[in-house]
């Protein structure tokens, strides 16, 4: 099958978890999945015995890479991210977070339209230690620095700091500015609650899992994975092989960028990495990820995308499923890339809230 540049876009509409879906898909076969199969209305026996197989030939409850890979290229990239969603959202844990989750974004939706929402003060008693994505300080208008959502909760009265990491700093570097800065906040009175975004996650885990004792974790309560590249990223392994490797290393050079950075978020060495790493099973880990459909990328996903579409679900950045912690919650942002959506104000107020409400009662 071609998994190139030439997608098919056939129109469909349907419903996952209670949201609705409408875009366009690369395959007949994965709008059956969406707009039939999934709203229990099986009316194609043929269609419907290869959707069941596909479920009975995998019995994990988060599908791994080498299955998601096999579903990509058997079927298509839409079924395998389809698929990677029904999966997902039938984790116990992850449902229950979602569906609060989606509360606190109703809330928030009515509430700041009429001024009148507000945070509970419970979420006082936390510190944001934010740590921020590639190029967050160059390139502010990515939204890297996570600008937006820090100054969200700031306006509600919340306590943030950005980690003022190395912007192309390696993977390792960057680990060391985190440790240092979860020490010094440990020795305030709040609880910790870490967010990590983007190329900011796998440091972020490497501080929390190899770095830190334990006696400076105590304070860390949650950490939120925001599309984090914690298994690396193909669009990084394409940038350094020939002929793409001089290109970039080139562009790298003339905004005084570091292309060791770029080596330290492949998928080689970041999956040894990933391997050598024990997360503490205290901490409350969260993964936030976009889980789009071809039809859902946007410009600037879009080369990332393609550079990955061969390997599996991807959100234009990273595989979905190496975005993923093992033995976490998470909270899919069907139909959204990696680089997220309108509503990023409303929801990060609904994800702060969610998450303290859940800290709170457990």
């Amino acid at each position: 099958m071609k998994l190139f540049r030439n997608v098919s876009r056939i129109p469909v509409k349907g419903k996952l978890a209670e949201q609705l879906i409408e875009t366009t898909v690369d395959s007949e076969l994965a709008k059956y999945y969406l707009e039939h199969y999934l709203q229990d209305c099986r009316c194609n026996p043929d269609l419907d015995d290869i959707i069941d197989q596909a479920h009975a030939d995998n019995s994990d409850p988060i599908p791994n890479y080498e299955y998601l890979k096999y579903l990509t290229q058997r079927f298509s990239p839409d079924f395998a991210t389809i698929y990677l969603a029904t999966k997902l959202l039938e984790d116990k844990a992850s449902m229950a977070l979602y569906g609060m989750f989606n509360r606190e974004l109703s809330n928030a939706r009515a509430g700041i339209k009429s001024g009148e929402y507000r945070l509970h003060p419970n979420s006082r008693a936390y510190c944001f230690l934010v740590v921020p994505g590639w190029v967050y300080k160059s390139k502010p208008e990515s939204g890297a620095d996570l600008a937006r959502p820090r100054g969200i909760i700031t306006q509600h009265g919340l306590e943030n700091h950005l980690i003022q990491i190395e912007e192309t700093g390696t993977i390792e570097e960057n680990a060391v500015y985190i440790a240092e800065e979860i020490v010094r906040f440990s020795k305030v009175n709040k609880k910790i609650i870490l967010v990590s975004a983007s190329t900011g996650g796998p440091s972020a885990h490497l501080a929390l899992g190899k770095l830190l004792e334990h006696s400076h974790l105590s304070k860390v309560k949650s950490w939120i994975n925001i599309g984090g590249l914690l298994r690396g990223s193909f669009h990084a392994d394409a940038s350094t092989r020939w002929p793409k490797r001089w290109f970039a290393k080139t562009v790298l050079s003339l905004h005084g960028w570091n292309y060791d950075s770029v080596v330290s978020m492949t998928t080689e060495k970041s999956r040894e990495r990933f391997r050598q790493i024990n997360m503490p099973s205290e901490i409350f880990c969260v993964n936030y990820v976009g889980v789009p459909l071809s039809g859902n990328i946007t410009e600037r996903g879009r080369d990332g995308y393609f550079n990955s579409r061969a390997e599996g679900p991807n959100d234009g950045m990273t595989l979905i499923a190496d975005a993923l912690m093992p033995k976490s919650v998470t909270i899919p942002m069907l139909g959204v890339d990696h680089y997220f959506d309108e509503e990023m104000d409303l929801k990060t107020i609904a994800l702060t809230q969610t998450i303290v409400n859940y800290l709170e009662s457990n």
